[in-house]
């Protein structure tokens, strides 16, 4: 989805908050009104919506960042009305959709990862108050129907209208079991989540409804009620309908007992979670996928590269390359935001179809960066020829907005890592070569080497200790005599660096200059060995 055309660094005011905001709650009080039925007239529901919303925006600006509170908002959400699931769909989708067009979350980069989080916070708090909810009316209903059972004995015909009046119409399925498993009678709602009428129930084996693999799970609960070992069993089960699907239930049974105490039939209540778990589905996918793009992000990508890499074939391993668009920042500041997403869609599109001929996933890391893992196999092209036809399709131009732009990318390399490796370090690692190959011009790659990383590790390591061999008097100033050719005579002294580090070998000017450097201590050593230098009254290269 695209969001407003917004400069990243111009945020947005106050006004234009209030008005977006209210224009988003309007829009979901008037989807939720036509999907479900809301004790609330239009303009309550709106002023009500309208606090929700201020109050969820105001949780996502929190920091740090938690889920807990989202959570809590969506159990408070399950109590505004008989949302159910179609409720819930609708709010995720006007949500999902609604808060990554907000000005104040742009640009949808920085907030886009939040609000899917946030969206499946929201899911799982309505979700588990939902249940609680259901399980209460199916814990009130059971009673009910214990009790019409038990007074059965003293008025049938009283026992026959409760039963119709609380099974009949209940949206849940309700079966009536024998003791020996067979179905007595079921409710229309059964009927409906299988796919089968009334009649045609009536007297099978509860367990022949079951899927192969299922059944014996829900026959040891049945005997567990029947021998008194509990009292009632729920479990999530697997129900064939008449057409060959699988219907995902959550069933919950008990045992009936008449006057005697001695059990007379099973009570089973069905609620169909198939929609349900579609949508939890859907919302584990958005929080494991790039928004804009739709590519995974790098929490799944990790996950699978975990994988793959202990299943990966010995002999030719995988090949981790990670992607980082040359010159990216231009565009953003020439084209703005609107382009650039655009830009970023293209580039996911055409790698997929480069990559399409070998079993590899791509994703979007951050920013303008892609990750790519290859499951090598004896024809896989070379790095080279992968990265020469990445980027010779990335640099046949594409239009965007009438804009004529072709990008090149630049990559660092992990090829046929050890199977024992981490992948965070594996992550590291083409990360490392990819800062090495930006060094140079556009559109180059660079492979891993672990003895060049532990080379610069080193160097690293020396490097930063610096800032405190310098305060502990490690590093000091020698001098070296300038001789005038002409007539031999010494014309002055050059400062130089010397650090004598104790256990190690003693690093000169040059070298310390050059880790200096590196760790931007340059500028201050420059200006101390100037203090030195004119404090005894000569110059690093200058004549008396």
């Amino acid at each position: 989805m695209s969001t407003p055309s917004r400069r990243p660094d111009v945020p947005s005011s106050p006004q234009e908050n209030v008005r977006a905001r209210l224009t988003l709650a309007r829009k979901w009080s008037y989807r939720l009104l036509g999907t479900v039925a809301i004790p609330m007239g239009s303009e309550d529901l709106d002023q009500e919506l309208s606090g929700r919303l201020d109050a969820l925006c105001t949780m996502l600006h929190e920091e740090p960042f938690t889920t807990a509170p989202v959570e809590r908002a969506g159990a408070d959400l399950a109590a505004l009305g008989h949302l159910g699931q179609f409720g819930l769909r609708c709010t995720t989708e006007v949500l999902g959709k609604g808060l990554l067009a907000l000005p104040e979350f742009q640009p949808v980069e920085r907030y886009a990862e939040r609000i899917a989080l946030a969206i499946g916070a929201l899911g799982c708090g309505f979700t588990a108050a939902n249940t609680e909810s259901v399980l209460a009316q199916q814990e009130s209903m059971q009673k009910s129907l214990l009790k019409a059972v038990r007074d059965a004995n003293w008025n049938l015909k009283e026992s026959e209208a409760r039963y119709n009046e609380v099974v009949t119409s209940s949206a849940s399925g309700v079966l009536i079991v024998d003791l020996e498993g067979r179905l007595l009678r079921v409710n229309a709602a059964v009927a409906d989540i299988l796919g089968r009428t009334a009649e045609e129930l009536t007297g099978v084996p509860l367990l022949d409804l079951i899927v192969p693999g299922f059944a014996e799970m829900l026959r040891e609960a049945m005997e567990e009620l029947l021998s008194g070992a509990a009292e009632r069993i729920r479990q999530s089960q697997r129900m064939l309908r008449k057409d060959g699907e699988v219907a995902r239930l959550t069933l919950t049974a008990s045992l009936l007992r008449g006057a005697d105490d001695e059990p007379s039939h099973f009570v089973v209540v069905v609620e169909d979670g198939t929609e349900l778990a579609l949508l939890q589905g859907e919302l584990k996918r958005q929080a494991l996928h790039d928004v804009l793009t739709g590519l995974p992000n790098r929490q799944f990508f990790t996950t699978q590269l975990e994988t793959v890499l202990r299943k990966a074939d010995p002999e030719h391993g995988i090949t981790i390359f990670h992607l980082d668009l040359d010159a990216f920042g231009m565009v953003c500041n020439s084209f703005g935001g609107r382009v650039a997403e655009r830009l970023l869609q293209h580039v996911a599109q055409r790698l997929r179809v480069v990559m399409a001929g070998e079993k590899a996933m791509i994703a979007r890391f951050d920013g303008d960066e892609f990750g790519v893992l290859v499951e090598n196999t004896a024809t896989t092209p070379g790095v080279g020829a992968i990265m020469k036809s990445i980027n010779d399709d990335l640099l046949e131009p594409t239009y965007v907005d009438g804009h004529g732009l072709a990008v090149s990318v630049s990559a660092g390399v992990v090829h046929r890592p050890s199977a024992d490796a981490e992948p965070l370090d594996l992550l590291r690692a083409a990360d490392t070569a990819l800062r090495r190959a930006k060094v140079r011009r556009r559109g180059q790659w660079e492979v891993f080497h672990a003895e060049q990383d532990a080379e610069e590790r080193r160097d690293h390591a020396v490097a930063v200790k610096m800032p405190g061999a310098w305060e502990n008097g490690e590093i000091t100033v020698r001098y070296r005599p300038i001789v005038r050719l002409a007539d031999g005579q010494v014309g002055g002294v050059e400062a130089a660096l010397h650090w004598d580090r104790p256990g190690f070998e003693a690093l000169d000017h040059d070298r310390c200059a050059g880790l200096a450097e590196a760790t931007g201590l340059i500028l201050p050593l420059g200006e101390w060995l100037l203090r030195v230098a004119g404090g005894s009254g000569v110059g690093g290269g200058r004549r008396d």
